[in-house]
């Protein structure tokens, strides 16, 4: 399979977010609010020019069950004189799962079909339908918000520079609208506290979880959400702080939880400066987000290494 060279730079090369879950990601499966932050460091994905006499067999590039496989085999592309291929993907991540690899390696194979894409809204909204058709036949469809907020902090070719280091710092708010995903607001960080987000040993397969979900119970979640969203907007830290608490509490009570990252939590809200502490994304498993106050950044992060052992991801700053 072979995709036509269009008016673009080559190589096409794309730095694509990770992605964290702050809030909301059980009630997004059914149309609710969520936060998702984008940050460092960066899947790379890049993309070469080749000709026909190459012969290049790319369709083995990305598993061919994943997202991102099954998007490449499903296309139907006439060949070209010239195509592009594949040429690497970088998980900064190493297969440990948590931030977005799979939707980052779906945009990967999206770009061999629209490598002229521009981070528009339509753009955008194009994308996540065409997504979101792989899983036409699934009870439970992923909501895809992680995907667009991937895309919306990507960055493409010549917008790359050498000082794109912070790009990707943003909150993105996202909610359905006419049974249709729009991104409300997305900016960096408002809180007047900050975050760190690590990385822990507890692991759960999210395609496989979700298949286990009830429907009926997410919709239960949606109106927490959505206050917890309004309260970021409103720039209410203490608010924010109270509802992210009662949304965990409301997901304990659907067994939405991992026991061991509850425990892990708790025991992180015992260190000084730290406000709240949550996991996130598949039953807060792999991703834990410390909210805390201060400027005692490198502090704290040496605390947490010394006493959890646990692997450092990012830092986003708060405003003063």
């Amino acid at each position: 399979m072979y995709f036509q060279i269009l008016d673009v730079e080559l190589p096409l090369k794309i730095l694509i977010p990770s992605k964290t879950f702050l809030w909301g990601e059980y009630s997004a499966l059914v149309g609710g609010a969520a936060g998702v932050l984008t940050t460092p460091p960066y899947f790379e994905f890049v993309a070469s020019e080749s000709t026909l006499s190459a012969k290049v067999d790319h369709t083995s590039f990305f598993h061919p069950d994943s997202p991102a496989g099954r998007f490449i085999s499903d296309l139907n592309f006439k060949t070209y004189e010239k195509v592009f291929y594949p040429q690497s993907f970088y998980d900064p991540h190493q297969l440990q799962g948590g931030f977005g690899r799979s939707t980052a390696e779906w945009i990967s194979a999206y770009a061999l079909k629209n490598p002229s894409f521009n981070n528009l809204d339509h753009e955008i909204l194009s994308a996540w339908q065409s997504y979101q058709n792989l899983f036409a036949s699934n009870a439970l469809k992923p909501s895809g918000y992680d995907l667009l907020a991937q895309l919306k902090a990507s960055l493409w070719n010549k917008h790359i520079k050498s000082d794109s280091s912070d790009f990707a710092n943003c909150l993105h708010l996202i909610a359905k609208e006419h049974e249709v995903p729009k991104i409300f607001f997305n900016a960096p960080l408002r809180l007047g506290l900050n975050i760190l987000i690590y990385k822990t040993e507890i692991k759960v397969k999210t395609h496989e979880h979700l298949n286990t979900v009830d429907l009926n119970k997410l919709v239960t979640l949606k109106a927490c959400s959505a206050a917890i969203s309004q309260s970021y907007l409103n720039e209410n830290d203490f608010e924010f702080i109270n509802l992210l608490k009662e949304f965990d509490i409301q997901l304990e009570a659907l067994n939405f939880k991992a026991k061991a990252s509850v425990l892990l939590s708790k025991e992180l809200m015992s260190l000084n400066s730290v406000i709240y502490a949550r996991g996130c994304g598949a039953l807060g498993a792999d991703v834990l987000v410390v909210f805390y106050e201060g400027k005692n950044t490198e502090a704290l992060k040496l605390e947490i290494h010394k006493r959890f052992k646990l692997k450092y991801i990012a830092h986003v700053q708060g405003i003063d």
